[in-house]
């Protein structure tokens, strides 16, 4: 089985953020300075580019665009440093609450016309 990955860059301050979708997975891992900073699976992926794929038929293969459309809105949301937090994990906190939220808010600015 071949495995195809889509991958996009983004640069947040003096740093590149990265997110390679996994299709075959359907998972998106957020990368920054080779550490992950978050790792989203399925259904939560797929809501986070839906919200992003302005236009796009992408069903469950976002185009390299989709994803830097995310990635985009991803360091927007969490300013110029996106950097791994390594407790976080053992505190038991999920990541993809925060992008959740993150897509909320972002449906919400959109609604209102504000943008």
């Amino acid at each position: 089985m071949k495995m195809k990955t889509v991958a996009a860059v983004v640069t947040a301050g003096d740093q590149e953020v990265a997110a390679d979708y996994d299709v075959s997975a359907g998972r998106i891992r957020i990368t920054s300075d080779g550490a992950v900073v978050e790792d989203i699976g399925p259904p939560d992926s797929w809501i986070a580019l839906s919200s992003v794929a302005e236009g796009s038929e992408w069903g469950t293969h976002p185009t390299p665009d989709d994803l830097q459309r995310f990635l985009k809105r991803y360091v927007a949301e969490r300013g110029d440093y996106v950097h791994a937090r390594p407790g976080e994990r053992e505190q038991g906190k999920h990541g993809r609450m925060r992008v959740l939220g993150a897509v909320r808010r972002w449906l919400t600015f959109r609604k209102c016309g504000t943008h």
